[in-house]
């Protein structure tokens, strides 16, 4: 195997300086165009598929975060559920492969969100299996049997969430969600889990389905769907939680998508997979190190045409778990990848 990756990465090799050398003549041998062009060349990932399925079997829609040394899943669907409906199952794992059934919490759910803030795993909201929107809020200071609480807020003041985001900024909790009253994206935040605060009622257009990520010591907000079921590709940002601007990207930013995750790894912001308008599931990756360039891999990609998946940094690697994939909504997948960048 190691043979097969060092023939690869020479081949690879090669052929950027062969590329480079064709571009190199085109342009030096164009007298109306001086002008010297710079040579982008895609980054090299090693893809390695850590396990094939584990205990948890097929799985989608599950919720995911790091905490205290562990990986730890919440909620979804899975082979004990015969991937039709959501269990309310706590997963954990000391290496991201093997997997241990911890206890159950609240109801069974999906589109909720598990984030690790002030030495706790915190579990708000999400869809139970009648279609149901939930406004439970539930934390744990070690995610172990009996050790769950709901939150003093049996209700939370933002009301019913599903298929929002949740991002720890600046010492505080953020939930960014859908109100579907007004058609607007809220924002609350929290800085000791008892008080919130409502940040702006309207930060933009409504949607779910959405990812956020903080980078460069700025909140962002990729992607999703709108109240017209449109795929999104746009980006909003902001420093406060309160006022939010759209970051103004060039004509490489990725389709509009929902179902995709994004991902900060090795100084940069990683969207992959989702559904597009054109695609059922893709496997696309793009980076960005700024938010407003983006390239996407074009190189060798292994991994499923996947959504409502998650991903997490790990063991200094990208990795992917699970998801929906294929031409309908009845596959899943029970891969785990690890993704790291040469």
């Amino acid at each position: 195997m190691n043979t097969i990756k060092k023939i690869r990465k020479q081949v690879k090799f090669y052929l950027k300086i062969i590329t480079a050398l064709i571009i190199a003549i085109t342009f030096t041998s164009c007298d109306d165009d001086p002008v010297q062009k710079d040579i982008l060349s895609p980054l090299d990932l090693t893809f390695n598929l850590e396990t094939n399925q584990d205990q948890m079997g097929d799985f989608f829609g599950n919720a995911m975060a790091l905490h205290d040394g562990k990986v730890w899943s919440s909620g979804g669907d899975n082979d004990y559920t015969n991937n039709v409906t959501s269990d309310n199952q706590i997963w954990s794992s000391t290496n991201g492969v093997a997997w241990i059934s911890v206890t159950g919490v609240g109801e069974a759910r999906t589109g909720h969100t598990l984030t690790t803030f002030d030495g706790k795993l915190w579990m708000i909201g999400g869809e139970n299996n009648d279609d149901e929107w939930l406004s439970d809020i539930w934390y744990s200071s070690d995610g172990s049997a009996g050790s769950w609480v709901n939150a003093p807020t049996t209700t939370a003041p933002f009301g019913i969430v599903a298929y929002h985001t949740t991002a720890v900024y600046n010492g505080k909790m953020y939930v960014i969600a859908a109100k579907e009253s007004t058609n607007a994206t809220e924002v609350w935040s929290t800085s000791d889990c008892e008080t919130w605060t409502q940040e702006t009622a309207n930060a933009f257009s409504g949607r779910v389905r959405h990812k956020a990520v903080v980078f460069n010591n700025t909140m962002y907000v990729i992607g999703g769907e709108d109240i017209g079921a449109n795929k999104l590709n746009e980006i909003w940002q902001s420093t406060d939680g309160a006022n939010w601007s759209l970051v103004s990207t060039n004509s490489s930013i990725f389709p509009g998508r929902l179902g995709h995750t994004a991902t900060v790894y090795n100084d940069k912001v990683w969207v992959i997979g989702g559904r597009t308008e054109t695609e059922p599931f893709t496997n696309d990756i793009y980076y960005s190190d700024n938010l407003i360039d983006w390239t996407k891999h074009t190189d060798y990609n292994p991994i499923d045409e996947i959504g409502a998946h998650e991903a997490l940094l790990h063991n200094d690697a990208l990795w992917v778990f699970g998801g929906k994939t294929g031409d309908n909504d009845t596959e899943v997948t029970g891969k785990i990848w690890s993704v790291k960048e040469d």
